[in-house]
């Protein structure tokens, strides 16, 4: 994905990132157990770069969320979580994309 052209400080800001240095963060809690956020997304943005970067993060181990990076295991598929992790991922690239952070490439 990438940054739309009309993305800038200001609409950044205002979606709810925070600017650290020279890069823009957004922390998104997707899926929680119990009032705990067990998945996240970490969205890192940087108008100096012109990149866009996220993960998604397993909190219970501290890494990546596998399921979402390696679709191939078929058990996955079938997965809940997965599911509503995708599910929310996806709902908050289409409203990156309307509020023009990002483009569909």
């Amino acid at each position: 994905m990438n940054l739309h052209k009309n993305c800038n400080h200001e609409k950044l800001i205002s979606y709810g990132f925070r600017k650290y240095g020279n890069i823009y963060r957004y922390n998104l809690p997707i899926y929680k157990y119990k009032d705990k956020v067990v998945i996240e997304c970490d969205f890192a943005v940087s108008l100096k770069d012109n990149t866009f970067e996220y993960e998604v993060i397993d909190n219970n181990t501290e890494s990546s969320y596998i399921p979402y990076y390696n679709q191939s295991f078929s058990s996955f598929k079938n997965n809940i979580v997965y599911k509503k992790v995708s599910k929310a991922f996806n709902r908050e690239i289409k409203k990156m994309m309307k509020e023009s952070i990002i483009k569909d490439e």
